[in-house]
C-alpha cells in the first residue's frame, strides 16, 4: 500500500511538472523556464520562510478587466495629464507564469485532463510559430476544470491559490519599482492575459497597485463559470486596448499619457512602444531583440531574497 502511494503521488508530480512545462509555452517565455524553476524554489522557501509570504490586506482601489471601480482617480488636468505606470503580471511582476502554475496545480489534484493537456500543447507550438490564434481558446482549456462550477467557490479556490503559489513568487525588483512609481505620482496598474480572480489578490496585497485589468471568465444567469471567456483576453494588442478603453473611461480622452510600462514577452511590445519609458524586464528573445533595436532598458528582475518588505 505504501509502495503503491508514493508511485501515484510520484505520477501526480511529474504529472504537474509536465503541465506546468506545456502551459508555460503557451502563456510565459519557456526559454529558461525549467532553469529557473529549479534555481529560485530554494530562494522561495527561504523568502517566505524569512518574511512570509505577502499580507492580503485591503485596498479599496481595484478594479475589473474594462470595468474600473469607484476607485479615487488620481488629479489631472489638460496641461497634467495622468501618468500611468502599467506592469505585465506573469514573468514581470511575478516569477513565473500563474496560469502554468494553476495547470500543475490542477494536474496535482487530478481536476484537468491529460488530453486537455496535450490539447494547450498544441495550441503552445503554433503560438510559438506564429500561426493565426484565438488568445481565448487556452485559456477556456484550462477553465475546463471549473466548468459549471459557482463563481464564489471558484474565485475562493484561486483567492487561496494566489496565497499559497503566486504571493510569495511577486518579485522585489517588481514591489522597488512599483513603489517608485506611485511615490512619484504615477498611477501604478497591472495589465495581464492571466486570470481575474488571480489578479485581483495581487492589487489586494500591494496597496501601491491602483488598478488591475486581466482575463475574465464568462458566468451564466445562475452563477456558473461556463468555460468561455467575456469579451476578450486582455493580452498582445489587447493589453495596450485594454489600457486605452479604461484610461479614457477613468480619467478622460486625452488626459492620460502611459509614463512608464514594463514586460517580459515579445506579445508586450505595442505596449512597450506606447509608453514615454519602456523596460524589457527579463525579455524572450524576440523582445530582447526589439528592446535593443529600439535602445529600450533590459532589466533583470530575477527573484532574489528580499527581507525588506
Amino acid at each position: 500500500m505504501t509502495k503503491c502511494m508514493g508511485s501515484n503521488a510520484k505520477t501526480n508530480t511529474l504529472f504537474a511538472f509536465y503541465a506546468y512545462c506545456c502551459i508555460m509555452i503557451c502563456f510565459g517565455n519557456f526559454e529558461g523556464s525549467l532553469f529557473v524553476l529549479a534555481r529560485d524554489q530554494q530562494n522561495i522557501d527561504a523568502y517566505s520562510a524569512g518574511s512570509g509570504s505577502v499580507a492580503t490586506a485591503s485596498n479599496a482601489s481595484s478594479s475589473a478587466t474594462n470595468t474600473p471601480s469607484a476607485a479615487t482617480s488620481a488629479p489631472s488636468s489638460a496641461h497634467h495629464p495622468v501618468k500611468l505606470a502599467v506592469y505585465d503580471f506573469d514573468g514581470t511582476s511575478i516569477n513565473g507564469s500563474s496560469p502554468a502554475l494553476l495547470v500543475a496545480n490542477l494536474a496535482r489534484r487530478k481536476d484537468i485532463s491529460l488530453i486537455t493537456i496535450w490539447r494547450i500543447l498544441l495550441w503552445g507550438a503554433a503560438y510559438k510559430l506564429h500561426l493565426p490564434l484565438h488568445e481565448e481558446h487556452a485559456r477556456e482549456l484550462v477553465f475546463t476544470a471549473f466548468r459549471g462550477k459557482p463563481k464564489e467557490k471558484v474565485d475562493a479556490y484561486l483567492a487561496d491559490f494566489y496565497n499559497k503559489h503566486i504571493a510569495k513568487r511577486f518579485r522585489p525588483a517588481a514591489v522597488r519599482s512599483m513603489k517608485k512609481n506611485s511615490a512619484a505620482g504615477d498611477v501604478v496598474m497591472i495589465v495581464s492575459a492571466s486570470f481575474e480572480p488571480i489578479v485581483t489578490c495581487a492589487i489586494k496585497a500591494h496597496p501601491y497597485i491602483s488598478y488591475q485589468l486581466s482575463t475574465r471568465m464568462a458566468t451564466n444567469s445562475e452563477g456558473l463559470y461556463t468555460g468561455g471567456v467575456e469579451g476578450k483576453p486582455v493580452a498582445g494588442t489587447h493589453k495596450l486596448e485594454s489600457v486605452r478603453d479604461f484610461a479614457d473611461a477613468q480619467f478622460g480622452k486625452n488626459n492620460w499619457v502611459i509614463d512608464y510600462a514594463f514586460g517580459d514577452h515579445h506579445s508586450d511590445a505595442p505596449l512597450l512602444r506606447a509608453a514615454e519609458h519602456p523596460h524589457a524586464v527579463n525579455p524572450d528573445k524576440t523582445l530582447e531583440r526589439i528592446a535593443k533595436e529600439n535602445e529600450w532598458p533590459i532589466l533583470d528582475w530575477s527573484f532574489s531574497v528580499d527581507h525588506s518588505e
